[in-house]
């Protein structure tokens, strides 16, 4: 049994790697005391000040900000990262497993001039420094969440490490198969026609504005808006592109408008999208913007299934 220490911001990774027989979640490192709702699920509800249980494998998904753009570490909000360092180097886990999102994958260098890689990343990744510094092996390999028929391109690193003296062989996943049918937004999103849900609270606000713009386009490529740029419409036959956290509301931030329906995407709509199943419910006290980062920075529980696959046959 690996008994999982999750640093997550949603029904994500560590909830999809759990199977209850040889994985499970025995401690959760909350980001704050509203994101311990988030966890009512399992046996305990530990904030970092808490007493902690051992176990043998950390898994995170930090928060990196949602405008990543320029390289180097210095223009990341590095505040959740260096929490899950200070997790690690006090309770030195025999296995972990850190996810990125894909725009912070190649940026995240100590260093801004160095652009040698090693397995496709820099040599002097930031986190890769830090953790093999404490006496860990790495494995990194990335993953797009079509390629498991979910509807989002949301493509995700994955830092995989184990103590040097226990590293056996990498893990392997499973064959990925891509259906463009099946990853399109509309097929997923049609799930929550007519049902209404916590967070489900459509936003009509620009609806004229909205109705302007084609699938696949945005209000600069649409005549008659007066919006200059943004303002995003998703393609029904398409997989989503990643959301920015703002994506309940039309704005310049990302992609945003419905497919169908001339308003943007609700909370609801936006997890089920990144994967996160229609039943997962959260506490209705939880603010829009926390719960909207949340998906923005979660990993699908699908894609977290994967890889316990891919770990059973590493570790065993």
């Amino acid at each position: 049994m690996i008994r999982i220490a999750d640093y997550d911001h949603s029904a994500g990774l560590a909830h999809g790697i759990e199977d209850g027989k040889n994985f499970i979640i025995v401690k959760n490192f909350a980001l704050s005391d509203e994101n311990e709702s988030l966890y009512r699920d399992h046996c305990l509800y530990l904030s970092q000040s808490q007493e902690r249980d051992d176990f043998d494998m950390f898994v995170a998904s930090p928060w990196f900000g949602d405008k990543i753009g320029r390289r180097g570490a210095g223009n990341f909000d590095l505040s959740d990262l260096n929490i899950c360092f200070e997790i690690i180097s006090k309770n030195l886990p025999d296995y972990i497993l850190i996810a990125v999102p894909q725009p912070a994958i190649t940026y995240l260098q100590i260093e801004k001039t160095i652009t040698e890689t090693y397995e496709g990343i820099p040599t002097n990744d930031l986190i890769i420094s830090k953790i093999k510094e404490m006496g860990y092996t790495s494995q990194y390999f990335t993953i797009d969440p079509v390629s498991y028929r979910l509807p989002q391109h949301k493509i995700t690193g994955f830092y995989f490490f184990a103590k040097n003296e226990i590293f056996d062989k990498p893990i392997k996943l499973p064959h990925t198969t891509y259906d463009k049918e099946e990853s399109a937004s509309w097929r997923w999103l049609q799930i929550m026609e007519n049902k209404v849900m916590n967070f489900h609270d459509p936003d009509f606000s620009k609806k004229d504005v909205c109705a302007m713009i084609a699938q696949g386009s945005n209000a600069k490529r649409s005549p008659g808006t007066s919006v200059t740029k943004g303002y995003q419409r998703l393609r029904a036959d398409h997989p989503a592109p990643r959301l920015a956290a703002d994506f309940y509301r039309v704005s310049s931030s990302g992609p945003s408008i419905h497919p169908i329906f001339d308003r943007p995407l609700t909370i609801r709509e936006g997890a089920l999208l990144s994967g996160i199943p229609e039943t997962y419910i959260w506490d209705p006290k939880m603010k829009k913007t926390a719960v909207a980062k949340q998906i923005m920075q979660s990993t699908s529980p699908i894609i977290g299934d994967k890889i316990r696959m891919g770990l059973l046959k590493a570790i065993g």
